[in-house]
Order: C-alpha cells, then sequence, then structure tokens
C-alpha cells in the first residue's frame, strides 16, 4: 500500500523507519560484543517492517479520521445549538417586550381602576350626606306640619264659627249695611 502522507507526516514515518533502522543495528553491536553473534536481517525483514509501518499509519490515520468526524459532528452540534439559543434569544427578546407592553397596560387599568374606585366612594360619601341632609330636611318639614296643624286645629273652631256667623247673616241685613 501507498502512504499518501503531508509533508510533516511523512517526515515523521520516514524519521521512525530511521531510528527503527539505527536501533536495530545498535542492538545487533551490542548482541556481537556479549554472545559474540548477530541477528540475520534480511530486506525481507525490511519490507515486513515498512508494511507494518504502513498498516500502524493507515490504523493511525482511521482513529484520527474517526476522531475528526466525530469532533466535527460535535462541532456541528455546537454550532446548531448555539443558533438555537440565538433563536431562542430573539424569540426571548420579542416575548419579553410584548409582556413589558402587558404588564403597562395592566398597572394602566389597574390605576383607572382604582381611580374609578375612589370616584365611586367619593360619590358614595357625597350620596350618604345628601340622604342625611334629606333626613334632617324631612323630620325639620315634618315638625313644622305639625306645629301648623297644632296651629290649626286651635284656629279651626274659630274659622267654623266664623263661617257659620257669615251664613247666618241675612241679605236684608247686607243692604242695610251699605
Amino acid at each position: 500500500g501507498e502512504v499518501g502522507a503531508r509533508p510533516q507526516h511523512r517526515e515523521a514515518v520516514v524519521n521512525a523507519c530511521v531510528y527503527v533502522h539505527q536501533t536495530l543495528h545498535r542492538a545487533n553491536a551490542r548482541l556481537a560484543k556479549r554472545a559474540n553473534r548477530t541477528m540475520a536481517i534480511t530486506p525481507r525483514h525490511y519490507l515486513d517492517f515498512i508494511q507494518q509501518m504502513v498498516k500502524l499509519y493507515a490504523e493511525k490515520r482511521a482513529d484520527l479520521e474517526e476522531q475528526q468526524l466525530h469532533l466535527n459532528v460535535g462541532l456541528g452540534k455546537i454550532a446548531e445549538t448555539v443558533e438555537q439559543v440565538e433563536e431562542m434569544q430573539k424569540s426571548l427578546a420579542v416575548k419579553s417586550q410584548e409582556l413589558q407592553a402587558k404588564n403597562e397596560a395592566a398597572n394602566a387599568k389597574l390605576r383607572q381602576m382604582v381611580k374609578d374606585q375612589q370616584e365611586a366612594e367619593k360619590k358614595k360619601v357625597e350620596s350618604q350626606e345628601i340622604q342625611v341632609a334629606l333626613e334632617k330636611q324631612t323630620k325639620a318639614i315634618e315638625a313644622k306640619r305639625r306645629d301648623v296643624m297644632a296651629d290649626l286645629a286651635q284656629v279651626e273652631p274659630a274659622v267654623i264659627e266664623a263661617q257659620n256667623a257669615v251664613r247666618s247673616i241675612k241679605k236684608q241685613q247686607l243692604v242695610e249695611v251699605r
């Protein structure tokens, strides 16, 4: 398989291959000193190593791509959430203005109701005062009527007597008076 690496990845892969090659070379040198023998490293070993590197690179790349996809999905969801929050904030601002307008209208209505109630209470007090004045006036009129009736009762016999006296005057007597 071909390793389609970016320049910085290619350099890292090359450096890893060089490091493994040098490490094997040093390990072989130590083995030669200690045991007086070496490991035979053939081109086939080196090709197997390269295939393992390609496989490892592909696995790591797939893992990274999966992580990248996962992060992109997460970022997409965050962006979507931000958009929803902005929409909600706009909606909240509109509803807040509506609420404020309705509160102001309700407060104005309440003030009007309080004013109307105060006016009604004032008129009720005035009505009660007029009622009291009417009752006083009615009592005064009744007292005056009783006084007048009492006076009339005293005068009535004299009036009846005068009427009778006037009736008893004869025409002849009136002619004589003239």
